[in-house]
């Protein structure tokens, strides 16, 4: 129960695209917020739950470091990321831009609430007017195109009590490219 009511932090991070020459790492440990790249986050793998690529037809695309999707962004990845032996899993969410959504994004203080929100998001998400599977999961592998004002909930499927949720704020389009989130996190 006290793990329930620990309050969240707030941060806005900064993914980059899968290209060697991106201005920000592509990968994202999303208990601490903290982005990597492909060098560092091979260092830490056990902490990388979510990497950024952009494609000319999927657009802006998060994926789990365990989807095999990620071979699809490029040699770089899929030869470096063959070479991991821990491959974090995770599902992923992509909830409806509504007032109703908003307000429960923008009230979320402890850890009890940013899960109520995954579930919650878990149940309906399906039932989008707009609802694609590959945009809106639920998914353990890839979100594609993803648009801004997007918001995503996550849940870890290998590391206990990891939710985060990420409001899509900015996205620069291309390989060398990014994607910024204002990103809610358990922490540490």
């Amino acid at each position: 129960m006290a793990q329930e009511t620990r309050s969240v932090y707030r941060k806005t991070v900064t993914v980059g695209g899968q290209d060697s020459r991106a201005a920000y790492g592509g990968f994202v440990d999303l208990r601490r917020g903290k982005v990597y790249t492909l060098d560092e986050a091979t260092a830490v793998q056990d902490q990388v739950d979510m990497l950024y690529g952009y494609g000319k037809n999927t657009k802006s695309n998060i994926m789990a470091v365990s989807s095999r999707s990620r071979d699809y962004f490029g040699r770089r990845y899929r030869d470096r990321l063959h070479e991991w032996t821990e491959l974090n899993r995770g599902t992923f969410i992509a909830v409806e831009n509504t007032r109703e959504q908003r307000k429960i994004f923008k009230e979320i203080q402890t850890a009890g609430q940013l899960r109520q929100a995954f579930e919650a998001g878990l149940k309906t998400v399906e039932n989008r007017p707009d609802y694609d599977r590959g945009a809106h999961g639920p998914s353990s592998h890839r979100l594609r195109r993803l648009k801004e004002n997007e918001m995503i909930y996550f849940k870890s499927i290998y590391r206990e009590g990891v939710y985060a949720a990420f409001k899509v704020v900015e996205i620069r389009e291309g390989e060398q490219g990014y994607i910024k989130l204002d990103l809610i996190t358990v922490g540490n």
